[in-house]
């Protein structure tokens, strides 16, 4: 699969899993395009990395459209060579949320590791900041501290964080949730499949961007290991979540 129509980045998710549940090979063909504007919507097919329009570049295409006005022969050199510069990869923009819905089966390394050291001050792990994903999306928050939240939420996408817990014991975990209209929750989970806890369902919050929190009771082993945030149903983001030794 190679040529398709472009609509949105969780649109672009869907359809390769569509594609590599059936057995179908993809390689998008349209990574780097030119757009009016540079940049990250979450609303328009966006490829990978967008070549900025330099300024004059309209009134050429307005030329090759209708055959005039005819630009000075030095104005369109040098408006193309502008072109030929912006194309270079290191002068295009990457699209971080449209290369994350491309590959967000794919896994990170694990590089970085979340110390819990043996405190009572909340430890905070951004929900972003996850070092595997299988089918979560990225998306920009208007939570307080902004940045981006993840969502697009499904039943079974799960997110991987590597932890060092200092102290084996009793932990709040709290969850900072949006849910416009309810529905599904999450398990925290070991990388061996066991259950540390679970939110069964978020409470109602109303809106995408309306932010509330949520808390668990949960033990964590002591040691560094993968622990992993799994789904059990749509209807949710989550912006970060937190540990305090109880």
């Amino acid at each position: 699969m190679g040529e398709s129509g472009e609509n949105n980045i969780w649109w672009y998710r869907d359809s390769i899993e569509l594609l590599e549940s059936n057995g179908i090979g993809w390689a998008w063909w349209t990574w780097k395009k030119m757009i009016p504007t540079a940049g990250y919507s979450a609303t328009v097919g966006l490829p990978s990395y967008s070549i900025t329009s330099p300024d004059g570049y309209q009134t050429l295409r307005d030329y090759w459209a209708i055959g005039t006005p005819v630009p000075d022969g030095s104005f369109a050199f040098d408006v193309m060579m502008e072109v030929a510069n912006n194309v270079l990869l290191e002068n295009t923009v990457r699209n971080d949320e449209a290369i994350e819905a491309l590959t967000a089966h794919l896994l990170r390394r694990c590089e970085s590791t979340t110390e819990l050291l043996d405190t009572s001050d909340p430890i905070k792990i951004e929900a972003e900041a996850y070092c595997e994903v299988d089918g979560f999306l990225t998306d920009p928050t208007s939570d307080v501290g902004g940045g981006a939240h993840v969502g697009f939420t499904d039943a079974g996408d799960w997110l991987a964080y590597k932890i060092s817990v200092e102290v084996a014991g009793k932990y709040t975990v709290e969850y900072r949730y949006a849910s416009q209209s309810g529905g599904g929750g999450l398990q925290l989970e070991l990388e061996d499949g066991s259950v540390l806890g679970t939110i069964g369902s978020f409470p109602v919050t109303g809106d995408w961007q309306n932010w509330a929190s949520i808390s668990d009771e949960v033990d964590l082993p002591a040691g560094t290991y993968k622990l992993f945030v799994r789904a059990n149903g749509s209807g949710w983001n989550l912006n970060w979540f937190s540990f305090i030794k109880a």
